[in-house]
């Protein structure tokens, strides 16, 4: 089994630790604080807005509450040099007869020179296999001195909700989680090293009685992590990490005696549904002139999972290819990426999925005019019964080929005069996808087509836009096919040096499902926004929606949508 517990302990970690510590504050020690004095000593920055969304439809059920607020307010006050940002909103969305107050999230993040503070409903990253940005309500800081770099976290991740027995709320009972982590490190010149560890575990009184659903358990989770980048001469970098980490499903179950010592012995309780998992990544970069390559691999074990993450991907093995071409004075630019995918990397599961990865973008910009992209992708993933299940040999049906194509090309061309400009653009995309199941090919291959053209007239004396095209798209599926298709017209314009802007659309799409005309769908959209001495600005946006059916099937229902913003910033 591949993994480095062996030749890297916790108790090194923590020796590490402190003496990255050590330097980092005697280091603080030595920073110039001769400045404060000499500055303004307070400035109040920030602003305050509000949106205001109506919603009414007839002939069909309301898709959407018939009206929505919301408000936001951001502050930010420096005093001396030290930054204080605060940000709050406000919203009546999802609001029911439960809930008391419409007070959402609210945080600062005050920041002076190297040094940031955090307090409130927060977010950090240390990397990806710890904390990877999952909101906490609590406190934290971030400290930089120089080479030096230094962050930790403790709050709350999880918010206990007790289990709704009588069905009158679609809510998922939580347990409380409390977390926290510390990153310290070192950097110099894009080169750097960090130590990472965080916790968390699950409050078991945290809610009166046990959920019903038995897969909700209290649970605890422990994470080590060294996260390196170095560069290798002045054109090759080499970044990796590596992460291990202990998980306890059920903190209730029995302590239990280890058949081996690991990592975190010391400080973490093992127990009967506690596991251990080991993720690991290496990134090697090579940069010239004319070309650049990167070769990367990626190894997660099964299960492995931190409660510093909302969702990961586990159980596979990644190793990728990604070139690179610039030519012709860089007016032409290659991009190819391929690689190989795998999951079940311990031979445990039944099946097993094989993807080859694989696409290419490309670029030319002969001048100013021009410009010409195009990008191809085709993943292949094959599935297969393991050798292993004897009991399934004879069964090839349930080996499976998946085949996901897509292509998609763009070409424009803009005129560079002074007064009167013209621009063609034309968008090609295509998407498939089908399964081969033993072999044969399943019914189930789904087709997709886009185009579109357009024309934009530009006349810059007047600050006036037109814009005619026309759209396109056909859905073709096993039992059914779909196509859309319809004009589109644009009229944009600014008045008063441009503090007003307003513009105008309508679009029409004639629906044809298995060749047959089914409705017909007419939108008009009316959108303005104003500017009052640099500090008010107003924005209104409106839309009419009209359905025709052109079959049984099918509802007639129009359908209007306003909203109203405004923001002031001082």
């Amino acid at each position: 089994m591949f993994s480095l517990r062996k030749i890297f302990s916790l108790k090194h970690f923590w020796i590490y630790l402190v003496i990255i510590l050590f330097f980092i504050a005697k280091d603080a020690y030595s920073q110039d604080l001769s400045n404060i004095g000499k500055k303004k000593p307070v400035k109040i920055s920030g602003s305050l807005g509000t949106t205001q969304t109506y919603y009414g439809v007839t002939g069909i059920p309301n898709r959407r509450p018939p009206y929505l607020w919301y408000l936001n307010g951001n502050l930010n006050i420096d005093i001396y040099g030290w930054s204080i940002p605060f940000s709050a909103s406000w919203s009546n969305q999802n609001r029911n007869g439960e809930y008391r107050q419409p007070f959402n999230q609210y945080g600062l993040s005050p920041t002076y020179k190297w040094v940031t503070l955090h307090a409130g409903y927060r977010s950090l990253t240390f990397s990806p296999y710890t904390l990877a940005g999952h909101t906490f309500l609590g406190t934290g800081v971030e400290l930089n001195p120089g080479k030096w770099r230094f962050a930790a976290m403790y709050g709350r991740l999880n918010k206990a909700v007790a289990e709704d027995t009588l069905g009158g709320r679609n809510e998922v009972p939580s347990y409380q989680r409390i977390g926290y982590g510390v990153k310290a490190g070192i950097s110099k010149d894009g080169d750097f090293i960090d130590l990472i560890f965080f916790t968390a575990k699950d409050d078991l009184n945290s809610i009166p009685y046990v959920p019903v659903q038995n897969y909700i358990t209290p649970a605890e989770n422990m994470v080590v992590s060294v996260n390196a980048q170095k560069k290798l001469g002045k054109k090759t970098v080499f970044a990796f990490e590596y992460a291990t980490s202990a998980y306890t499903r059920d903190i209730r179950s029995q302590v239990t005696e280890q058949d081996s010592k690991n990592i975190f012995s010391p400080v973490f309780t093992h127990k009967g549904s506690t596991q251990y998992y080991d993720a690991f990544r290496s990134n090697l970069t090579y940069n010239a002139k004319f070309c650049s390559m990167q070769v990367g691999y990626e190894r997660i074990e099964p299960e492995y999972r931190t409660m510093g993450a909302y969702f990961f991907n586990n159980d596979l093995e990644n190793i990728t290819i990604a070139p690179s071409f610039r030519l012709f004075r860089q007016k032409v630019n290659l991009n190819l990426n391929t690689g190989l995918q795998r999951n079940n990397i311990e031979d445990t599961n039944m099946n097993s999925t094989q993807r080859i990865l694989g696409s290419v973008n490309c670029s030319f910009v002969p001048n100013q005019k021009w410009s010409f992209m195009g990008q191809y992708s085709n993943f292949v993933s094959y599935s297969r019964i393991s050798k292993r299940f004897d009991q399934f040999q004879s069964l090839d049906t349930l080996n499976f080929y998946q085949v996901t194509e897509s292509a998609n090309f763009n070409t424009g061309y803009n005129s560079t005069d002074k007064e009167k400009r013209h621009g063609i653009n034309l968008n090609l995309s295509y998407q498939r996808a089908n399964q081969t199941q033993g072999e044969q090919v399943t019914n189930n291959e789904s087709k997709f087509y886009n185009g579109n053209l357009a024309y934009r007239y530009s006349i810059l004396p007047m600050n006036m836009n037109i814009i005619a095209g026309i759209n396109g798209n056909q859905n073709s599926m096993a039992a059914t096919s779909s196509f859309a298709f319809g004009p589109t017209v644009s009229l944009s314009k600014t008045f008063f040096d441009k503090k007003l802007r307003t513009s105008l659309t309508t679009t029409v799409n004639n629906i044809l499902t298995d060749k047959v005309l089914t409705a017909r769908a007419v939108s008009i959209g009316l959108s303005s926004g104003y500017t009052y001495q640099k500090r008010n600005n107003f924005s209104f946006n409106a839309t009419v929606l009209n359905k025709y059916a052109k079959s049984a099937s099918v509802s007639d229902f129009t359908e209007f949508t306003g909203t109203f913003s405004y923001m002031y910033s001082f």
